[in-house]
């Protein structure tokens, strides 16, 4: 994660292909947490340190992304510095990106722009549960799962559809099963309440 972290904070997709994504970034900070959480463990505090100081860094990475203009993150920077605007009328990437800070929260707990970006989600694409392009992207029912009963609801159809249409096959990708997982386990939480 290092060698791509740029000195805005902000990761490159790849070496040789010079885009700086939100969601990456979100991963990237995720990662770096749970490294200082590991060598805290480990009882290495020069080494949390230095990841603490790493994420945080990724934090402000992360915050240079977001446009008062427009309420949202602008879903990445290439090398020249140009941001494309969140255009919430194409749901992948840039409807979709704007979940990612809420999804991969350290404490789960949403921030006011977490809030935001729901409700604008849920406003441009109401029907996301039965989206055909949202098959393969559990992450969203993980988020709503931490909303109203509609949203839970909603949580529980996208669930049930990717299981019925996942289950057993065989391009379903790991990453898709730990989401659904949690999607799972968030929408049944979301019952005890």
């Amino acid at each position: 994660m290092t060698t791509m972290l740029d000195a805005d904070g902000l990761t490159w997709a790849h070496p040789r292909y010079r885009i700086k994504y939100l969601m990456d970034a979100i991963e990237v900070q995720a990662g770096f947490r749970a490294l200082a959480d590991i060598w805290h463990a480990l009882g290495d505090e020069t080494k949390a340190a230095r990841n603490r100081q790493l994420a945080d860094r990724v934090a402000r990475g992360i915050d240079s992304l977001w446009s008062a203009k427009s309420g949202c993150y602008d879903w990445n920077r290439d090398k020249v510095g140009h941001q494309p605007q969140c255009d919430w009328s194409v749901i992948y990437p840039d409807a979709t990106e704007q979940l990612w800070p809420a999804l991969w929260a350290a404490d789960g707990a949403a921030t006011p722009r977490d809030i935001a970006a729901w409700s604008a989600f849920a406003k441009h694409w109401p029907r996301w549960p039965h989206e055909d392009r949202l098959l393969n992207w559990p992450e969203v029912a993980v988020v709503a799962t931490r909303g109203d009963a509609t949203d839970r609801a909603n949580a529980r159809e996208q669930i049930d559809r990717i299981l019925r249409e996942r289950l057993n096959d065989d391009r379903w990708e790991v990453n898709q099963m730990y989401f659904t997982l949690l999607a799972i386990e968030g929408e049944a939480d979301g019952r005890e309440r």
